[in-house]
């Protein structure tokens, strides 16, 4: 790869590797980056673009760099998050390895795999995703629940650190996951690319086969290698186990307790997840291959905030910053926005824009702000929350995250990249305005076409009611 065209093509893909993890607080290493790039080259290749960057000014170059990490402009502290990381994630694993010991004696296990393991918090549970043998799904979901359960580590209720989670389980006969993916959609990509197998490296192998399709998107991926002290393997005791028990697990008694199985967890899912299941879509999925259980799937979430971090790269490099390193959209005809609704049962809070602001006075807007750095927009979105209406976070009770809208103003010739947010409050609080409002309302959604409001809200309210 020697063209300046291809080079700069790289450039752009490490930058996009860069971008997807940064959502998670997660800087990658030169390896990682090679690996998870969506451009075909060698490792060295990869290396060349950072050994030439150093002589490049910073604004070019769209990442930065520090102890051998690599990460967004201004995020230099997630590499100390991803080093605290290592130790948690050290502690998960071995809950992982205790449960996928006992899970071995299951004549139905396949393979044992660590999925979403590379954003771990103290709090967070532990996602297995777990292979099992032909036509019996239903019977080997069974006894791992059970076993989990008996173990003391199965995740249920308000019992989650540390807990296991068991919501994905695939038939060797169905292990070609592809028909699970949104279009585009970056995390699944990536979430097959780091599943790390602690049981059944063989079928491991047979399943990284069936999804020879990730290469499309991850050309240099490639199989997840596990420590060899965190693999969990069949000793002769479990072999000779499973051998005895396969006269029943293979013949009309092991179809009989299939069937059986299959009837009792089915009845027990419609009451759960029949709200989200009867969607045509990739969230629950439940058959006599696959059972997926991601009811609250945000997938889409994590592809709409990769975007406004790509969005962001684009800016972060194409104009001017303050003397404090943000974006200056002053004189831009384009710029990224948040678009924060608060919403309290049935209604949601208007603002109107006062006579201080640049843009837009006299006007009625939700919760608003520039993305002029890098930061969790989670972050982000309480940071205006608590600047424009003194509500703190203990006062939130769910975010939900809307696919970016390009809505342009030709009144003023820009085009607003925005990014809409609905933010659910426990109790109505006593509103502190700042400077940039001058008076607030509590509206039925319905009723905002009443109001003289900034170009695109209305349209924006009705994409995130959906």
């Amino acid at each position: 790869m020697n063209s300046e065209i291809e080079n700069k093509n790289l450039q752009e893909a490490i930058v996009r590797a860069i971008a997807f993890f940064d959502l998670f607080n997660y800087p990658l290493t030169p390896l990682e980056i090679w690996k998870f790039i969506d451009v075909k080259c060698e490792l060295g290749e990869v290396l060349d673009i950072f050994e030439a960057a150093k002589s490049v000014p910073k604004p070019s170059e769209g990442f930065g760099t520090l102890n051998g990490f690599y990460f967004l402009p201004g995020r230099e502290k997630i590499v100390e998050t991803r080093i605290k990381q290592y130790n948690l994630a050290n502690e998960k694993y071995k809950i992982a390895e205790q449960v996928a010991k006992k899970l071995k004696y299951i004549n139905g296990i396949k393979m044992v795999a660590v999925c979403n393991n590379f954003y771990y918090r103290p709090e967070s549970d532990i996602d297995l995703f777990i292979i099992t043998s032909a036509k019996r799904l239903w019977l080997t979901r069974f006894l791992v629940t059970i076993t989990v359960w008996l173990m003391g580590k199965w995740r249920h209720g308000g019992k989650i650190a540390n807990r296991i989670c068991l919501s994905f389980y695939a038939s060797e006969e169905e292990m070609n996951l592809e028909k699970l993916a949104l279009t585009p959609d970056p995390y699944f990509y990536y979430w097959l690319a780091i599943l790390m197998p602690i049981y059944g490296e063989e079928y491991y192998q047979k399943f990284w086969q069936a999804n020879e399709w990730l290469k499309k998107f991850l050309p240099n991926s490639t199989l997840f290698i596990t420590n060899n002290h965190r693999l969990v393997k069949d000793n002769n005791f479990s072999l000779v186990f499973k051998k005895i028990k396969n006269f029943w697990w293979q013949g009309r008694i092991g179809n009989f307790l299939e069937a059986l199985f299959k009837k009792i967890q089915e009845k027990k899912m419609q009451k759960n997840i029949s709200s989200v299941a009867k969607f045509n879509d990739s969230r629950v999925v439940i058959s006599d291959t696959i059972l997926k259980f991601h009811e609250k799937d945000r997938r889409e979430e994590y592809r709409n905030l990769y975007n406004v971090n790509l969005s962001l790269v684009k800016h972060y490099k194409q104009l001017p910053k303050f003397p404090d390193g943000r974006i200056d959209y002053s004189n831009s005809d384009n710029a990224t926005v948040l678009n924060c609704f608060l919403k309290h049962r049935d209604k949601i809070l208007l603002l109107k824009r006062s006579n201080e602001v640049r843009a837009y006075q006299g006007i009625w807007n939700s919760i608003g702000g520039y993305f002029d750095e890098f930061k969790p927009y989670k972050e982000k979105v309480l940071e205006e929350i608590f600047e424009e209406t003194g509500i703190g976070a203990d006062n939130i009770s769910e975010f939900k995250i809307g696919a970016p809208a390009s809505i342009f103003d030709a009144k003023i010739n820009k085009t607003w990249l925005t990014v809409p947010c609905l933010v659910e409050l426990k109790t109505v609080p006593e509103i502190e305005l700042d400077y940039e409002h001058t008076e607030y309302r509590w509206i039925k959604p319905e009723k905002i076409g009443n109001f003289e409001t900034t170009p695109g809200l209305e349209r924006v309210l009705e994409l995130l009611l959906v």
